[in-house]
Parts: C-alpha cells; structure tokens; sequence
C-alpha cells in the first residue's frame, strides 16, 4: 500500500502533548483526566487539523483535471490553460431555406426580429420534437424575381429545446413556420430532397457540464504552440456549444483541413457552422492555413446482436443483460472520438466485454432503422478526399434488439 500524501492529525497531535508535557510535566494527568480542560485540548486540535487537511486534499484535487470539479476545474482551467468557457446554457441558431412558386408578390422585405415557431411533436419519428421559437437575425431583402429565400435565425431561449437535428431520409421541411403572415402569403418550406438546409438548428446546450471543461483544457495544452490542427480543435471546443468533432488533416489530394462540428444533441446548422468557423478563421488559424467546414447528418441506425452466455442459468431473465449491452451499444456510436465510421468487429468486442455474463458475442448487425437495409462500414477516406457530409450513427435505446443462447 502506498504510502498517505497527508499526514494523520495523531502526528501533530502527539507531537504537541509531548512538548506541553515536556515544558509543564504536572500537565501529563491532566491530559488523561476526562473531563478536564486539557484532556478537551487533542479533541479540539484533531478538529483543527482534519479540517486543514481537508482544505489541503481540495487544493491538490483542484490542481489536477482528473479530479478538480466545479469551479474549482474552471478556475484551474482559467489559470493554468487559458481556457474559459461560458457557463450559461447556449442558444441555437437556425438556417432555414423558403420558397415561393412565382415572383408574382413582387418583392418585399422580411423584417428582422420576425418570429418563427417550432410546434412541438412528441410522436415525431426519429426523435419527439420540442417547443421552441425564433427570430430573424437580420432583415432579408426579397427581389421581385427572387423565388428562393435563405433565412438565419436566433432561437429567443437558450437551451436544447431549439436544435433541430438534420436525419437521413427525414425531411425538416415545415417543422419551423412563421408565427405571422409574410408580405407573401405563398411562401412555404423547401422540398427539395437535395438541399440539406430546408430547418437545421444547431448550438443550443444545456449548460456547462465539466467533462467539457475538462476536453477544452486538454484540447488547449496540445494546440497552444501554433497554428497546427491541434489548434483548430482547441478552438473548436472553447465553442462551449461544440460536443462532437471530426478534423482531418491536409493531404496530397486536397490542400485544406475538414472539420465537423455537432452540439450536445448532434445537430448541425449552417448559421451557427459558419459563427464557430469564423471564430477559428479570426484566432486559431495562421497566415494561409485553410479550414473547410462540412456537414454533420444523423443516419438512424438499428442493431442487433446475438449472444452465447456463460451460463445456461443467466438465460432465465435477461433483463438487466440487455441493459448494459443497449448502454454498451449507444456508447460505442456516441462516445469515441472516431465517432463517423464503425467497425462491427470492434463493435462485437464491445458488447462482449459489456457483461460478465456474456461469454462472446456471436453476430451483430447494423441497419438503417428507416429503411431496414444493411448499414456497410464507411470506407476510411475521410483525409484523402473531401467528404461534403459525413455521417454520425444515431442509435437508439429501442433500436438494439438481442438473443441470447447457452454456452456451447
């Protein structure tokens, strides 16, 4: 057993009867009558002394990211990393694309400050929709030939509630509305099929937990020396908002930096893309580094696994196996850094180790929960070639489906 960093009060304690004693002998019975005043005194100090010592404990706690919390962690990560972060929950902002069959309104302006209101849908499929509401960030102009609009909104609360995550094959078309007639009564929400931004709203969060702090502290440690991709991902999370990243390096085939960015519900919008781009773009980047922001889509997948136990007695009620292989399965598509490509062999490995009482995994299969068709394993060429889109597997707690056997 290693041996204590902190010293145990008795040390102090003993140390000072025994210079008391030393210097006033008559004072060694007092200390050993109850009652008295001096057997009160090593009470007192023991007191005195734990709680020092516990003040010390905090402050080399506090001095570490592994174990600081609270505001001890942002005030080490102020001091020591340069890193401080907004504390207060972020607001989504939203990009929105509108359309009008003809010109024949004429042109117009909508005024900024336009409200937009998200309905709420507890039903909707992938995921129920919040409430929420928006304003125009700036006044647009529409000219008399213009049939097409793009519109940048500000959610009015901070909070989740307003991002809107971009799905495959689930169009956002029509879930953001305006809450008031515009000049033209026939404008409507895009359909195209082809254009990503019909209602994206992304950068709302709930607050500051610190593991983020922790990630943005050790993001700036390793990108503080220059204008290197490490910078580009500390800057990327001093973004309170930004949770979920992919950056890859420059190659011989295409001369600039890909990065993606999603917040805590991984949603992407090209208004707030754009802010945090500008902000990389402004302090992070050097003279002629390049930096080009795609796209973050949500492809809802769902799995299924079977498993061989280690005992025939565990097949009785598989209850709470299926808890932590459902926990396994979500953390393995949301949690590691390599969070845009899969591989279900590492996947297997995973939900194996997730149980005791699971002896291997035997098959797994990812599909699209939509469609139902095979997920295939992305090719890895994310830094060779410029991928306009990449895609982050969403999963579900009701989308992993598991059978189990007896050891053979």
């Amino acid at each position: 057993m290693a041996d204590p960093i902190l010293p145990s009060p008795t040390l102090f304690i003993t140390k000072a009867i025994d210079a008391m004693v030393a210097a006033r002998p008559s004072t060694l019975q007092a200390f050993n009558t109850p009652g008295s005043v001096y057997n009160a005194l090593p009470t007192a100090w023991r007191a005195q002394f734990l709680l020092l010592l516990a003040r010390d404990a905090d402050e080399v706690r506090s001095a570490r990211l592994k174990f600081s919390t609270g505001d001890a962690l942002r005030s080490l990560a102020a001091s020591e990393f340069q890193t401080q972060l907004p504390p207060q929950p972020q607001t989504s902002m939203c990009s929105m694309q509108m359309y009008r069959p003809t010109a024949a309104a004429g042109q117009g302006i909508i005024p900024s400050g336009t409200s937009f209101t998200k309905f709420a849908n507890p039903l909707a499929s992938p995921l129920a929709i919040p409430a929420a509401t928006y304003t125009t960030i700036a006044p647009t102009y529409v000219s008399a030939t213009q049939t097409v609009i793009n519109l940048q909104l500000l959610a009015t609360n901070s909070g989740v509630a307003a991002n809107l995550p971009l799905f495959v094959g689930y169009p956002n078309g029509g879930l953001i509305q305006p809450s008031t007639s515009l000049f033209d009564p026939t404008f409507t929400w895009s359909t195209s099929a082809a254009n990503i931004n019909v209602a994206a709203s992304a950068g709302g969060s709930s607050g500051l937990p610190d593991p983020v702090v922790v990630a943005a502290a050790k993001a700036y440690a390793i990108g503080q020396f220059g204008p290197t991709l490490g910078a580009s991902v500390a800057g990327l999370l001093a973004q309170q908002s930004v949770r979920h990243y992919a950056v890859f390096p420059a190659s011989d085939t295409i001369p600039y930096a890909a990065a993606y960015i999603a917040d805590e519900s991984w949603a992407y919008s090209a208004a707030w893309t754009n802010a945090v781009a500008q902000v990389i773009a402004s302090n992070w980047t050097g003279f002629g580094c390049r930096i080009r922001f795609g796209v973050v889509e949500n492809l809802n997948i769902a799995v299924a696994a079977s498993f061989e136990l280690n005992s025939t007695d565990d097949l009785n009620d598989t209850t709470s196996i299926d808890v932590s292989v459902r926990s396994a399965a979500e953390s393995y598509f949301n949690d590691r850094p390599d969070w845009y490509r899969f591989r279900a062999g590492s996947l297997q490995q995973m939900l194996t180790k997730c149980d005791s009482r699971i002896k291997h995994c035997t098959s797994v299969t990812v599909t699209n929960a939509l469609s139902g068709a095979q997920v295939s394993e992305p090719v890895n060429n994310f830094a060779t070639q410029w991928q306009p889109i990449i895609y982050h597997y969403y999963l579900t707690n009701s989308n992993v489906t598991t059978s189990y056997g007896p050891p053979t």
